[in-house]
């Protein structure tokens, strides 16, 4: 649920600070300097046909050597540069994959309204926003200026599949329990199914095992003194199991947070790899770390580790929310996750074969979740 208050960003024309426009929850960005704006994929999908959208965003995903533009103001990665495929159109325009966003250099978003003007293709309104005026009648200037209030009175629409950009304030009730709040979303334009799934089966396999707690755990915990019990079968099954309530929430809670961001911009399958991968390196490395210790481990934390490392790579404006002496503070992912890996480190260092932290398997999945965040940047 990716959380970027998107301060202090720059046009990626001119250099100059963006400046952030709201209208009842919907945000955009605009430059004050060249009059450039960015728009969501999701504000897209309601100025042009849902089938000349998946058109557009398909040439993105299929073009192998794409034209790299400039830097995306949200998350600084190159943009691709596409044609918007109007009628009647050579419009160009930058768009980050990344973030699915688009950015319209001064008059683009103006050409865009004429040529769906002319092709009957711009959305009527409704009592929320105005009706189209004859194009005859309509001088440059009002043009875009009725394409911005267009664009205002979708993004109204928009507020209902996106978050804006605090949190509600009942969620900063978790954070008493140290967890982060989230501050705003990437644009989830989708259920993340993947995660809500995944998540599901951690809390009914986790409930399952709560009958018999100590039973289960030393049965399809991992050992490290006994790495291949049940064929190996433990590098998996402790994943799904936990040492109580508080455990199985704090871990179900940074999975929401962190993994449907992951889901919906790289993909449900590339999402249940990275858990995979990161949940039998962590256990790698805790075997490595404690190589005679009998005591079982559990929890979903090693693959967890590795999404929000992976998050923190793929989205590295992103802000979290937590208390600092009762009072709520905004803070850089980084920051948060500096913090984290701080514990980690120190955590690991002072493991004993007594330990009940798997501080090593922490460690374990974040180098995957960093790695894996590195390589889908590259990749753009």
């Amino acid at each position: 649920m990716v959380k970027n208050t998107m301060s202090t960003l720059r046009c990626p024309g001119c250099n100059s600070t963006l400046i952030r426009q709201r209208q009842k929850g919907a945000v955009f960005w605009c430059c004050p300097s060249c009059q450039g704006r960015a728009l969501t994929l999701g504000l897209l999908r309601r100025l042009v046909p849902q089938a000349k959208t998946t058109e557009i965003w398909r040439t993105l995903l299929n073009e192998t050597s794409p034209k790299k533009t400039r830097s995306c103001p949200t998350c600084t990665q190159r943009m691709q540069q596409v044609n918007l495929g109007l009628q009647s159109s050579t419009l160009e325009l930058d768009v980050c994959r990344t973030c699915q966003l688009l950015w319209f250099d001064a008059g683009e978003l103006n050409e865009m309204g004429d040529n769906l003007e002319s092709s009957n293709e711009l959305p009527l309104s409704d009592s929320t926003g105005p009706t189209n005026p004859p194009k005859s009648t309509l001088s440059p200037e009002a043009k875009q200026a009725i394409a911005l209030i267009q664009v205002k009175a979708i993004a109204e629409v928009e507020e209902r599949t996106r978050t804006g950009g605090d949190a509600h304030p009942l969620m900063w009730f978790v954070s008493i329990f140290g967890l982060p709040v989230e501050l705003g979303t990437h644009w989830i334009d989708r259920v993340p199914v993947v995660t809500w799934t995944l998540a599901a089966i951690i809390t009914l396999t986790s409930m399952i095992g709560f009958v018999d707690l100590a039973a289960t755990v030393e049965t399809w915990g991992f050992i490290s003194e006994a790495p291949l019990r049940h064929g190996g079968l433990t590098l998996l099954t402790s994943f799904l199991l936990h040492g109580g309530w508080l455990h199985l929430l704090s871990n179900l809670y940074f999975l929401m947070v962190f993994g449907d961001n992951i889901e919906v911009q790289q993909g449900p399958l590339r999402l249940i790899g990275l858990l995979f991968v990161s949940t039998l390196v962590g256990d790698l490395l805790h075997l490595i770390a404690l190589p005679a210790s009998d005591i079982p481990a559990i929890g979903a934390s090693g693959g967890i580790a590795g999404v929000m490392l992976a998050y923190a790579m793929l989205f590295p404006r992103a802000q979290l929310g937590i208390l600092v002496f009762y009072f709520p503070r905004r803070i850089p992912i980084w920051l948060y996750i500096a913090l984290w890996l701080i514990v980690q480190v120190l955590g690991t260092m002072t493991m004993s074969d007594e330990s009940t932290i798997g501080y090593a398997a922490h460690l374990g999945g974040a180098v995957v979740g960093f790695v894996a965040g590195y390589l889908w940047r590259r990749r753009g």
